[in-house]
Formats: structure tokens, C-alpha cells, sequence
């Protein structure tokens, strides 16, 4: 298996745990993609590759932030964040889990 494969599997194993309640979303500090391509500004990163745009954007991925921020954004200043920490995103609603399995099948395309 090579780095963009792992990296796309690891990514798909954190979003299944987040959809099964067993981990939280902290963005960029915890995407195995992100800590795989970031520090060059995403331009070999598979997500990048498949949208042509860097920071998952035209991916649900937006759409989780977009929804958290605008919908869930009271839940996630209630909880004591690390300093680097903007938000905790997790599953929150039956909308939250739709997104996030979306993305799941989004980062499967990949492989």
C-alpha cells in the first residue's frame, strides 16, 4: 500500500469511527490526508486531485463545517477546547451523520 492509499484509509477509518460515535473531528490536526499534504500546500493530495481545489473544498466536508458552524455552533462553545482547537465537531443530528457518511463515500472514490 502506498502513502496515498494509506492516507485515504486512514482518513475513511476516522470518519466511520466518527459516525459510530467513537471519535470527534479536529479538522487539519487529526485528517491523515492533511498531515500527509498540507505542508505543501495540498497539491498531491488525492482530494485536491479528484476537486481541483485545496482545503476539501466542493467536498462534504464544507458542508460539515458549514452545518456545524451554523447549526450546531452553541454545542461547541460549551466545551473546554484546546487553545488550537476552533471547534469539536462530532455527531450531533441525523444530518450531521448524512454529511459525514457522504463523506465517506467521497473519500472511497478515491481509492
Amino acid at each position: 500500500m502506498n502513502k496515498k492509499q494509506s492516507a485515504i484509509i486512514d482518513s475513511i477509518d476516522k470518519w466511520i469511527d466518527i459516525v459510530n460515535n467513537r471519535k470527534i473531528d479536529f479538522g487539519t490536526e487529526d485528517c491523515a490526508l492533511c498531515l500527509a499534504y498540507i505542508s505543501n500546500k495540498c497539491i498531491h493530495c488525492p482530494v485536491k486531485l479528484k476537486t481541483g481545489y485545496s482545503g476539501c473544498h466542493k467536498t462534504p466536508y464544507k458542508k460539515w463545517l458549514i452545518h456545524h458552524r451554523t447549526k450546531h455552533i452553541d454545542l461547541n462553545s460549551l466545551r473546554s477546547l484546546p487553545s488550537s482547537t476552533k471547534s469539536i465537531n462530532m455527531i450531533y443530528c441525523p444530518t450531521c451523520e448524512k454529511i459525514a457518511i457522504d463523506f465517506i463515500k467521497f473519500l472511497s472514490n478515491l481509492l
